[in-house]
């Protein structure tokens, strides 16, 4: 056998791998399959740190914004009303007002409380 023969020789061909292309042997191929399958645990290991972490300060802030809407409402509707009770308006009207004032009061507070509650869990 010359030198010169063995380096032109083609590598040996297995009988289990003859018809396989690459594509397909990197679907099969252990090592593949086992980056694939650790790339899907740590992308789901940080959606569940990251997404908690991301959502919670913005569910804060919406019952914030959420509150401070409901108690400006309160505000502006308590002085119609008081206004309304000035002039000797009609009572149905002032009954309203009254009753509106008092639930936009309780849903801006309601609404500061469960930020609270939220922040602190």
């Amino acid at each position: 056998m010359d030198l010169g023969t063995v380096h032109k020789q083609a590598p040996p061909i297995y009988r289990q791998f003859e018809n396989r292309t690459e594509e397909v042997c990197q679907n099969l191929c252990y090592d593949g399959i086992v980056w694939k399958r650790l790339a899907i645990r740590q992308g789901a290991e940080f959606v569940r740190h990251v997404v908690p972490a991301v959502f919670k300060p913005i569910h804060i802030l919406w019952n914030e914004v959420i509150g401070f809407l409901f108690l400006s409402l309160a505000v502006i509707i308590g002085l119609r009303t008081a206004r309304g009770i000035a002039r000797h308006d009609d009572l149905f009207l002032i009954s309203f007002g009254a009753l509106g004032t008092v639930l936009m009061l309780w849903y801006g507070i309601s609404s500061f409380r469960k930020a609270r509650k939220i922040s602190r869990s």
